[in-house]
């Protein structure tokens, strides 16, 4: 599983979303790990503002829908959403916004997620917990629906990929 990010050339002939152009950009793509045979992608929707492509990688982690465990890919992606698919059909599950999108990409979510075994964390650019502005955030997303369990307002946006130590 990879995300992508966009070009400047092909942008327009690359949105709207679709599964069926001959472009990968903002997007979630699915290879086949032996032979890098493509097997399927999702597109991002279009985004009104900023620059709507994927800035963090996917991240893989199971969800229990419908008392089925479901393996799951998400990401998040510069429109400030992070999207969770079923990691065999590629098909959109849930959504959460945890962030805004921003024209400047490199402000913009990107932040790959973190999975524990049991326990989906996903961070933020500036976004709002309750009435409040934060310059970013860390949230702990339920796998199976993207329902916020408890969100922590952050003084910076957080950059790079977080990380579970020992101490859970």
């Amino acid at each position: 599983y990879v995300t992508t990010g966009s070009t400047y050339d092909d942008v327009n002939a690359a949105h709207p979303s679709t599964n069926t152009n001959d472009y990968d950009q903002y997007s979630m793509v699915k290879y086949d790990a032996f032979t890098l045979a493509k097997l399927g992608k999702w597109t991002a929707p279009p985004a009104p503002t900023g620059d709507p492509d994927f800035g963090s990688s996917p991240i893989l982690f199971d969800a229990t829908i419908n008392t089925a465990k479901v393996p799951m890919v998400g990401a998040c992606n510069k429109d400030g959403y992070f999207y969770a698919l079923r990691a065999d059909t590629m098909q959109l599950v849930w959504k959460r916004q945890v962030g805004t999108a921003e024209i400047p990409g490199e402000v913009a979510c990107l932040t790959g997620g973190v999975w524990d075994g049991s326990r989906l964390f996903v961070a933020g650019n500036t976004t709002k917990i309750g009435t409040k502005t934060f310059a970013g955030s860390v949230r702990r997303l339920n796998p199976a629906t993207g329902a916020v369990v408890w969100a922590l307002g952050l003084n910076a946006n957080p950059l790079g990929s977080g990380t579970v130590n020992r101490n859970g």
